[in-house]
């Protein structure tokens, strides 16, 4: 499936059982049919192609179809949703799931899956990804850890995301830094020789001159960014044979 990559991992695509029959190509003679799958996905103007991917995927299976010399064809019957935030939206997904009105897709936030998981909406997709690896090959190793459950993949990866560190160079030229070693940074950064260490150590550098009472803080409002720091550090802050976060002090 094509994949538009953003640039840690946010969203994730969830897929039930229904649709896996038509996510592999078979060079098996087959009927000619329509096949319509129903793809849940939230309206989001900062992620307007989550649906729009699904979509295109579609396009492409229906052109190996007919490279085949396959008359079967798949079609996206979209559901848009308007819920506020992905929260609300896992909200409304479970409570569909509950009445038995399961989609056969749906783009999600990836916290969720465990949640989704042990609700029973998802279909475990180890040997799918396996005998469709050609179809996957692209996706970056390390995202894979996001869509899985005690050990297990039930989602793929749609998009991923980064976060972006603010530097204050009054401050940091308060602390002593002059504008050479500033404009070094980012030649330094992009060589991989300036790490989460080294920041974290400009930071202390900063405090300890006075020029800063606080080295550095994450965005003042809900999401995963201190998680993310924590990581860097190698604290593990999930335990997967309990499927639960936890905190550790030496990682």
């Amino acid at each position: 499936m094509p994949q538009t990559w953003e640039g840690i991992m946010r969203h994730f695509m969830l897929i039930a059982a229904a649709a896996m029959a038509v996510v592999g190509v078979t060079a098996e003679p087959i009927f000619a049919e329509d096949v319509t799958i129903k793809l849940w996905a939230r309206a989001d103007r900062s992620g307007p192609l989550r649906a729009g991917n699904i979509v295109a995927a579609a396009d492409q299976m229906n052109r190996m179809f007919e490279a085949a010399g396959s008359d079967t064809r798949v079609k996206i019957d979209l559901i848009e949703t308007n819920a506020a935030g992905f929260d609300a939206d896992a909200l409304d997904l479970l409570k569909a799931h509950s009445v038995g009105d399961t989609p056969d897709i749906a783009v999600a936030a990836h916290e969720w899956i465990g949640a989704f998981v042990e609700g029973g909406m998802l279909a475990n997709l180890e040997e799918h990804i396996s005998a469709n690896a050609s179809m996957y090959s692209d996706i970056i190793p390390q995202l894979w850890e996001s869509v899985k459950f005690k050990g297990e993949r039930y989602g793929v990866p749609q998009d991923s995301e980064v976060r972006m560190f603010f530097m204050n160079k009054d401050i940091l030229r308060a602390a002593g830094k002059t504008n050479a070693e500033l404009s070094a940074l980012e030649a330094a950064v992009n060589a991989g020789e300036f790490t989460m260490f080294d920041w974290c150590d400009l930071a202390a550098e900063a405090v300890e001159s006075g020029a800063a009472k606080v080295g550095w803080v994450h965005r003042p409002n809900v999401g995963p960014d201190f998680q993310m720091v924590m990581a860097s550090f190698g604290i593990e802050n999930y335990n997967k044979a309990e499927a639960k976060l936890q905190i550790t002090r030496s990682g």
